[in-house]
């Protein structure tokens, strides 16, 4: 299909086919392959001037760059807060004149932009904003988005946290008992005999 598009010279439909790629990689979390799909839709995007692909490109462009922000290097994050300062102006001018299509999109981008930013409460609420305005308009796939995202930092993330301390204590209680053994004998010279159970 590809193939025969960019034989036909048919960048309609090349910007349709890339569209499709970076938003189905998006939704199956192949952030590298969205990214590198949006940049191929970049050259195409003036054949589609006035079709939903645009604000739709801004929106899946921002939410793909802040999927990859933390594994990117710090030169890399800044052109990527860039990019979505730029995707963010527009989509907030479309949201001004068609917010039942738009707003919930902006509010979720900046929900985004909040959590790789490491600034929970207004992720959350971002979130919470995103969430109704698209739960009220009936756009489902971004809503799921906004609420996977959402329960992420309200619920695994607290728990991730807990479980972390956790384990960080008892490897430090392990640690202290294993050096208080071995302080404990440093005086006596003993054999030590190992036992290892083979579970079968």
């Amino acid at each position: 299909m590809l193939l025969w598009h960019e034989q036909a010279s048919d960048r309609t439909g090349l910007a349709h086919l890339y569209f499709s790629k970076l938003f189905l990689c998006y939704l199956f979390q192949d952030f590298r392959q969205a990214a590198a799909n949006a940049q191929e839709l970049e050259k195409y995007l003036n054949a589609v001037m006035g079709v939903i692909i645009v604000p739709l490109f801004n929106f899946y462009n921002s939410l793909t760059v802040l999927a990859l922000y933390a594994e990117a290097l710090p030169s890399e994050q800044a052109g990527f807060l860039e990019k979505v300062t730029a995707n963010q102006a527009m989509i907030q001018k479309w949201a001004h004149h068609a917010p039942t299509n738009f707003l919930h999109k902006f509010y979720l981008v900046e929900a985004e932009r909040h959590r790789v930013l490491g600034q929970k409460a207004e992720a959350i609420e971002m979130y919470d904003r995103a969430i109704a305005k698209a739960t009220e308009h009936e756009y489902l796939n971004e809503q799921a988005i906004a609420t996977i995202d959402l329960e992420y930092l309200q619920e695994d993330l607290p728990k991730l946290i807990s479980s972390l301390k956790e384990g960080s204590d008892r490897i430090r209680g392990i640690s202290a008992s294993l050096r208080t053994f071995s302080r404990g004998d440093s005086d006596r010279n003993s054999n030590t005999e190992l036992v290892i159970c083979h579970l079968s």
